[in-house]
């Protein structure tokens, strides 16, 4: 086991996770926000790992604030590497001392057919459960597939724009009151998801409500939003990836099927761009998974938040 101060050359790193993708068809660090940053510790950052010849056969990633993920090379499974990892996760949550670092060790799993039972059998001997679960869903697209689709009467969609910016958030926050990741968001907050430099305003389609043709003045609405992104090509995606990142629809507009409008506008915006699109979806959220599945998403991977209190150590749980 490795210190957690040492800085990691980061194509060692890389190579884990290539090496994971490549087995499992997902990529275990989806949810880490920045993969690349985890070469250096700090930054409120844990990592812990096992290391093989120059070679690491095992990492685990956890977060002062936010969700953490572990990995292991795939010829490395089934010989305690997991286990030694969750050890040192949990020893280094519990010496902390600091409550807000004791409260809870989250660890993002993504299961496959695979591995999934190996990994429920783990979380249960050290006294995790299973808090979340997200879909991720996939479609692809069908050359000269028309993903047109009819607006309502005084609807338009346009590009995000600076001014938008304020009702978007407030509108997110309606909406998504629910929601572990969106919920709660400040302006500050959406400006740095909009931060990379991929990002580009025409791949925000805002919907507007335009008011009644027969008023003297009609005033806009905003109705709800699409997010999209394309994930180029590289060493996790043979080729560029479109994601419907975020579909947003205000509580007042839905039940009218906005939401599947809003998802064929992001699709065709992105069609003529990548081979397929995907998704992520929070299993209970069974509203929106009919909508995906019945544009033709299929289900892709199963992603699992497993959750812990370092308590549970010093309880003598999950030993």
């Amino acid at each position: 086991m490795e210190s957690t101060q040492e800085v990691l050359p980061f194509e060692l790193l890389n190579d884990l996770r290539i090496r994971c993708n490549a087995h499992d068809g997902v990529d275990a660090f989806t949810h880490v926000e920045d993969f690349s940053r985890l070469a250096n510790p700090g930054g409120g950052v844990s990592r812990y790992w096992i290391r093989d010849e120059g070679r690491i056969v095992g990492l685990a990633v956890t977060k002062r604030e936010g969700d953490g993920a572990l990995a292991v090379d795939p010829q490395w499974r089934r010989r305690g590497i997991a286990t030694s990892l969750l050890e040192q996760v949990e020893s280094g949550a519990s010496g902390t001392g600091e409550e807000e670092t004791r409260n809870l060790i989250k660890c993002w799993v993504p299961g496959s057919s695979e591995t999934q039972d190996a990994v429920d059998r783990l979380a249960y001997r050290r006294g995790y459960c299973s808090t979340r679960r997200m879909l991720q869903l996939k479609v692809k697209v069908a050359v000269g597939a028309d993903h047109s689709t009819g607006l309502p009467p005084q609807h338009v969609v346009r590009p995000f724009r600076e001014q938008d910016l304020d009702a978007m958030v407030a509108l997110n926050n309606e909406a998504f009151s629910w929601h572990p990741d969106r919920s709660n968001l400040t302006t500050g907050e959406m400006r740095r998801q909009m931060a990379p430099e991929s990002f580009s305003p025409d791949d925000l389609l805002v919907l507007w409500d335009l008011g009644r043709s027969d008023e003297p003045v009609a005033d806009e609405t905003l109705v709800g939003f699409c997010w999209t992104k394309i994930h180029p090509a590289n060493e996790i995606h043979e080729s560029a990836v479109g994601e419907i990142y975020v579909v947003c629809v205000s509580p007042r507009y839905q039940g009218q099927g906005l939401g599947q409008i809003l998802t064929r506008l992001g699709m065709g915006h992105m069609s003529s761009e990548v081979p397929s699109i995907m998704l992520f979806v929070e299993d209970n959220n069974l509203r929106a998974r009919a909508t995906y599945l019945a544009l033709g998403f299929e289900l892709a991977h199963v992603h699992n938040l497993y959750e812990r209190s370092a308590r549970a150590q010093d309880d003598g749980r999950g030993t």
